[in-house]
């Protein structure tokens, strides 16, 4: 009932096991699109909105979920009061990159595979590690930001976030780290642009700007911030599918060291000068 369990599936070797999907627009992972373009997977809808009879008709062994607290998101308590085997995980509970890498091995323990999932966790922490030592090393840390306003409040990720573990890994110094917060401060465009105006970057820019003409366009006061005006915008949305679904909040969240290689990239690109992107567009 979420895309962040399906490269944990993938990299199990589990997909011949998945049948269903809450909503198949968001799925990106190339292995479970390809299932679902085939017809092996049925869609059963989201939230209080989930089709029970679907998912009855499917006669699932497991579903994994999450619970939020809302009723209109939360699909679990009518999927529970039908007799389905519901289990609820808090995989975005967790405050580092490497600490959600790790539910692999939750997912892993309902089909006897743990000696798998140690070795899929083992090499993401290998890679995350070996790039966190290089960047540490580096004798300058650029200055960066987060995220964008969304109807008129700039939800700007907490100093005890994962995003900011990221960034501290990465090499750089983030301008809310003195923050304590695992969730986001909500702050005004006003706030933001006092404490980052010089900043050296601003990452995870706008979910569906592709340019800095998109990012403009929604509001030219950003023309302010240095950032802008030294073409060191990145948003994490180079790899979409055709319906807007964004492979970062897939195979970013089951792999951060594929996260950590870009943010590397962007920070110090001399540590990795070859390096491709995975997720991350320059907005120019």
């Amino acid at each position: 009932m979420a895309t962040t369990y399906l490269p944990f599936v993938v990299d199990l070797g589990l997909l011949d096991h998945l049948v269903g999907h809450d909503e198949f627009d968001y799925v990106t992972s190339p292995e479970v699109r390809a299932r679902i373009e085939a017809g092996q997977m049925t869609e059963v809808g989201e939230g209080m909105g989930v089709s029970v009879e679907t998912v009855l008709d499917l006669e699932p062994s497991l579903i994994l979920t999450s619970g939020s607290g809302l009723a209109e998101y939360d699909a679990h308590p009518v999927l529970i009061a039908a007799g389905l085997p519901v289990v609820l995980t808090g995989d975005l509970m967790e405050r580092t990159p490497l600490g959600r890498a790790e539910w692999v091995k939750f997912v892993a323990l309902f089909y006897n595979a743990e000696e798998q999932a140690d070795e899929v966790f083992d090499n993401i922490v290998e890679d995350y590690q070996a790039l966190a030592s290089r960047a540490a090393a580096v004798e300058e840390r650029p200055t960066v930001f987060v995220d964008a306003p969304w109807q008129g409040t700039w939800y700007m990720a907490g100093g005890g976030s994962y995003t900011a573990r990221l960034l501290a890994d990465a090499g750089a110094d983030y301008l809310w780290a003195d923050d304590e917060s695992s969730g986001s401060l909500t702050l005004s465009f006003e706030a933001v642009l006092e404490r980052a105006a010089d900043a050296d970057f601003w990452v995870n820019a706008g979910g569906y700007w592709l340019s800095k003409a998109d990012m403009l366009n929604t509001d030219e006061r950003f023309a302010e911030f240095a950032a802008v005006q030294n073409d060191t915008v990145w948003s994490n949305n180079l790899y979409l599918n055709d319906f807007g679904g964004n492979y970062y909040y897939e195979g970013g969240i089951a792999h951060p060291d594929w996260i950590l290689a870009d943010l590397v990239a962007i920070f110090h690109p001399e540590l990795l000068p070859d390096h491709e992107m995975m997720f991350y567009r320059q907005l120019k």
